[in-house]
């Protein structure tokens, strides 16, 4: 009897233990951009609106996608460099690095590269950045594309 009330005390005891750690709170902190922003960074998704008409999608390398694909890797100095396709005059795409700078200022970061800059926003819930790109269209009037970023 002794032995079955140990066995029942240790069952009891484990699947204790498995429910407080599995209740455990699923919030994600918010983080600090100065803080978070340094490493590697890349596209994952992007979301597009041209007049009332939505588009999402999935990015990788070398999807249907590739060109929004961007890799970023920030150091805490300031300094940064983003990796992307570009295509040559000819139609041809080849992976290329740029040098850059970045300041950080509240949750915006923005990078430039001398001559021109732009800005990223961070969502310190989900700990994304994101860079939001609108034109106006003579034929679909706005479009307004979101390219989302992640460690």
């Amino acid at each position: 009897m002794k032995k079955m009330k140990f066995w029942s005390s240790l069952m009891l005891i484990i699947v204790l233990v498995s429910f407080v750690t599995a209740c455990g709170d699923d919030e994600d902190t918010p983080v600090s951009l100065n803080s978070y922003i340094v490493g590697n960074w890349h596209s994952f998704k992007f979301s597009s609106t041209v007049g009332q008409n939505s588009v999402e999608g999935a990015i990788d390398k070398t999807g249907a996608y590739s060109q929004l694909y961007y890799e970023m890797s920030f150091k805490n100095d300031g300094k940064m460099s983003v990796s992307y396709w570009k295509e040559n005059t000819s139609g041809i795409s080849s992976w290329v690095t740029e040098s850059n700078t970045y300041m950080v200022n509240g949750n915006s970061v923005t990078v430039s590269d001398g001559d021109e800059s732009m800005d990223l926003y961070f969502d310190s819930n989900q700990k994304l950045l994101y860079a939001r790109v609108s034109t106006i269209d003579s034929t679909f009037g706005v479009i307004t594309v979101y390219v989302y970023f992640r460690k």
